[in-house]
C-alpha cells in the first residue's frame, strides 16, 4: 500500500493536520512539515527556539542596545529610545541621518516559552514612527505573539507561523504571508509548498496567464514535448481556483512534474487570500535528476493536499487575562515614571518647551522632563543654539491615542497635583 492510500485508509484520529496562516491541511503520511518565516504588517517575523529566561532576555536586550549607544547618527544608526511593553518584550528605536533627513527604524523582540520572535524595519519618518508604528508594535503586535508547539492547532483567531502564533481577528488590515513545505524521505527530489498572501491589487488568474503567455520562438519546439495532465478550474470548498498539472521535458530525456494550484483571492481579505500550492519533482543537489515519484503518485499526493485546504475553525479570541483598564483622562504622571497610557499628555510648565507643551507618549516609556528653551544671546543666535533648562515636571493625560488632542487649555488648568497626592 502506498503512502497516499495508507493516509486515506487511516481513521480520522490518526491523520495529522498542519496549520499555516489562517488555514490548515491534512499532512500526508511520511511527510515532514517545515515553515518559512512569515510576514506580517511591517515585514518578516523571525522565530528561533532559544533557551532564554527573563533575566537572560533582559541582558541580551541590554547588549543589543549597547551596539547603538554612543553612535554618531551622521555615521551610523544610533539609539533614540527603548520601550518595554512587558518584561518579555523590548522595542529598540534607532535613527540615522541620510542626506540631511532622519531615517527612523526599530527592532522589536519578544520571548515566550523558549521561542524568540524578532522584527526589524527602517525607512520611517519620525511622525509615522511615533503615531503609527510604535503604538501598533507596543499595544497590538508584540502582546499578540506567543509560542506554539509543532502539532498545536489553535482555536483562537489568528495566524499559525513557525513555532508561534499571532492572535488576530483580521480587522487590522495588515499584510500577511505564510509558507509551509512538505518533505518526504521517500521522494527526496520533491519540492512541495503551500503559500498564502493577502493581495493588494488584482492580478490575472493562473489560467489567464497561461492563455496569454508569449512563448519565444526558440522554445516553441518544446511545447510539443509538454504533457498536460490536467488544466482548468479546481474549486475547493468555498475557494474558487485554477490548476495546471504538466510534465515538463528536460535535456536528459525524462520529464519532471510541475503542478500548480492557485485560488482566486479577494483583495485585502485575510480569509480569502491568494493560496498557491506547488509540486515540482526532479530537484537534485546538482540540478535536474530523474524523479523518484511516479505520475500517478504525484497526482494523488497533489490532490490529497489541495482538497484538504480549509479555513481553520476558531472560536472567540482567548481572554485569559482581563484587558488593562485605561488610565483616566486627567491623570498625572511625573517625569522619570513609566507612562501608563498611550495618548496625548500636557505639561503645565509655562514658557517655550522643547517638543511643545503637548506630547504624544507611549505606554511603557519613561515620562520626559520639561526642557525649557530660553532667549538666545547674540552669540547663540549666530551659532544657532538656544539655552536649555531641564527640570522634572508632571504630565497630564488629556486625550487617548485614537482621539484628536483637545484645544490647548490655559496652563493654569493643568495644575500639577501636590506632592504626595494621587492623580485624578
Amino acid at each position: 500500500m502506498n503512502d497516499i492510500a495508507a493516509a486515506d485508509a487511516a481513521p480520522p484520529s490518526d491523520k495529522r493536520v498542519a496549520c499555516f496562516g489562517r488555514f490548515m491541511i491534512d499532512v500526508p503520511s511520511g511527510a515532514d512539515v517545515g515553515y518559512a518565516d512569515a510576514e506580517y504588517r511591517f515585514g518578516v517575523v523571525h522565530t528561533k527556539r532559544i533557551a532564554l529566561d527573563g533575566s537572560n532576555f533582559a541582558a541580551a536586550m541590554e547588549e543589543r542596545e549597547a551596539r547603538y549607544r554612543n553612535v554618531d547618527e551622521n555615521r551610523d544608526r544610533a539609539l533614540k529610545q527603548t520601550l518595554s511593553p512587558s518584561p518579555e518584550s523590548r522595542i529598540i528605536v534607532t535613527s540615522e541621518r541620510i542626506f540631511g533627513d532622519d531615517d527612523y527604524g526599530f527592532e522589536a523582540y519578544r520571548v515566550d516559552h523558549g521561542v524568540l520572535f524578532s522584527i526589524e524595519q527602517k525607512n520611517y519618518e519620525s511622525a509615522v514612527m511615533r503615531a503609527k508604528v510604535l503604538p501598533f508594535l507596543n499595544e497590538k503586535l508584540l502582546p499578540s505573539l506567543r509560542a506554539r508547539a509543532p502539532d498545536e492547532i489553535p482555536t483562537d483567531p489568528g495566524l499559525c507561523i513557525r513555532d508561534g502564533f499571532i492572535a488576530s481577528d483580521g480587522s487590522e488590515g495588515a499584510y500577511e504571508r505564510t509558507n509551509i513545505g512538505l518533505h518526504f524521505k521517500r521522494w527526496p527530489d520533491l519540492a512541495f509548498s503551500v503559500t498564502t498572501s493577502i493581495e493588494r491589487k488584482a492580478e490575472p488568474t493562473l489560467l489567464e496567464r497561461r492563455k496569454n503567455r508569449a512563448v519565444p520562438d526558440i522554445f516553441k519546439p518544446l511545447l510539443f514535448q509538454i504533457k498536460t495532465l490536467r488544466e482548468g478550474r479546481h474549486d475547493v470548498g468555498g475557494l474558487a481556483a485554477d490548476e495546471s498539472l504538466v510534465m515538463m521535458p528536460t535535456d536528459h530525456g525524462y520529464k519532471v512534474h510541475m503542478f500548480r494550484w492557485e485560488s482566486h483571492p479577494e483583495l485585502n481579505d485575510p480569509f480569502k487570500p491568494s493560496i498557491v500550492v506547488e509540486l515540482e519533482s526532479g530537484r537534485g543537489p546538482d540540478g535536474d535528476q530523474q524523479p523518484t515519484i511516479s505520475e500517478k503518485e504525484a497526482v494523488e499526493l497533489f490532490d490529497a493536499v489541495v482538497n484538504s485546504i480549509r479555513l481553520r475553525p476558531t472560536g472567540p479570541a482567548r481572554t485569559s487575562e482581563a484587558p488593562s483598564p485605561r488610565t483616566p483622562l486627567g491623570a498625572f504622571v511625573r517625569s522619570g515614571e513609566v507612562c501608563t497610557q498611550t495618548g496625548w499628555w500636557q505639561c503645565p510648565d509655562g514658557g517655550e518647551l522643547e517638543g511643545g507643551n503637548r506630547r504624544f507618549l507611549l505606554a511603557g516609556e519613561a515620562m520626559p522632563p520639561a526642557v525649557t528653551l530660553g532667549a538666545p544671546s547674540l552669540l547663540q543666535r549666530l551659532s544657532g543654539e538656544r539655552p536649555r533648562h531641564e527640570a522634572p515636571t508632571v504630565w497630564k493625560l488629556v486625550a487617548y491615542a485614537e482621539e484628536q488632542p483637545p484645544t490647548p487649555d490655559p496652563v493654569s488648568d493643568v495644575s500639577a497635583p501636590r506632592e504626595g497626592s494621587t492623580g485624578a
